[in-house]
């Protein structure tokens, strides 16, 4: 079995690197995350998915949405076999076929997500998505439609404390796999609660660097729930983000259930409060992330050293799987 997986972990070895397709990574990584490969190998499960990571060079939140995605496409082709015969041929196939066959992750996500919300409408997305090679827009477009046709109330469901922080793990996730969104290349790393700083509180921490030093480190403000009523408290959640942003060379508020938030407003009082550095990103309900307000301005605050220093004493993992 070991020597099994090390020749698993040969083939993922600095994935994000050698820009590795997501289903071959997905395939590699769910073989690893069964139980019965790791347990004799591993302590424990976190310790598992740390050393996937460092492997990879992806973080934890988007391996498992990879291995999510692979696998529900993996049993929406074994169930619907006969009817995807005429697209994906008769022969026996390896698993992942539809996977590679859908191409992009974004868009295989979304289909996912569609066949859940509708089995026989998520199929026919699927079916339409091998035929005509539709763009990741429409497929979202498609999908989006789907969620506005269904019956009131049916998409609406109770969730427990576990499931609600594992829907919020996964819109965290999407700022990993929006990196050219964000900042216009992919060469940026993401951190979801991996540094804790002495000064200040962060959620996500952004970073690249050039040589042997950081380019620049950028944090985020996970914002979800009820938003502030009370002007006390709102005017406490911008005082809040002013202090941030002393930190960071941009702040950026990721709006997790962007429909409850008053965005507009808050991007006016961030221009009258002169916060330039601040932007502003939402996670949409087709699954991508979309930039509201692009932060300005690119020198470093005075308390920037601070946190690159707490960066470089605690250690980026990417820089010892290089």
């Amino acid at each position: 079995m070991a020597e099994t997986l090390d020749k698993v972990f040969e083939g993922i070895h600095k994935a994000k690197e050698r820009r590795l397709s997501w289903y071959m990574v997905a395939a590699d990584a769910a073989e690893i995350a069964d139980p019965k490969a790791w347990r004799s190998r591993y302590p424990s499960k976190e310790v598992m998915w740390a050393t996937i990571e460092e492997s990879t060079g992806y973080g934890r939140n988007l391996l498992q949405r990879y291995v999510t995605t692979f696998r529900a496409l993996a049993e929406i082709e074994q169930k619907h076999r006969s009817e995807l015969q005429d697209v994906l041929g008769s022969k026996p196939r390896s698993a992942g076929c539809l996977a590679a066959r859908i191409g992009p992750f974004a868009p295989a996500e979304v289909a996912t997500r569609a066949y859940k919300l509708d089995a026989a409408e998520g199929l026919a997305l699927i079916r339409r998505m091998l035929v005509g090679k539709l763009s990741t827009s429409r497929v979202r477009e498609e999908y989006k439609d789907l969620l506005n046709r269904q019956p009131e109330g049916k998409v609406v469901s109770f969730k427990s404390v576990g499931d609600a922080r594992r829907e919020l793990d996964q819109k965290v996730a999407a700022l990993e796999g929006s990196a050219a969104v964000l900042y216009g290349n992919e060469d940026v790393r993401f951190y979801y609660r991996r540094y804790r700083f002495s000064l200040v509180n962060i959620d996500v921490t952004a970073l690249t660097w050039q040589g042997l030093g950081l380019s620049f480190v950028d944090g985020f403000v996970v914002l979800h729930g009820i938003p502030p009523k009370a002007e006390d408290d709102y005017q406490e959640l911008l005082s809040k983000v002013d202090y941030r942003a002393s930190f960071f060379r941009h702040l950026w508020l990721y709006i997790a259930n962007p429909e409850k938030w008053s965005l507009e407003r808050i991007s006016q009082d961030l221009n009258r409060l002169g916060l330039l550095t601040v932007g502003i990103a939402s996670y949409e309900e087709t699954g991508e992330v979309k930039v509201l307000r692009r932060p300005r301005g690119g020198d470093k605050p005075q308390r920037y050293q601070t946190v690159v220093e707490e960066v470089m004493r605690q250690g980026i993992p990417d820089f010892a799987a290089e």
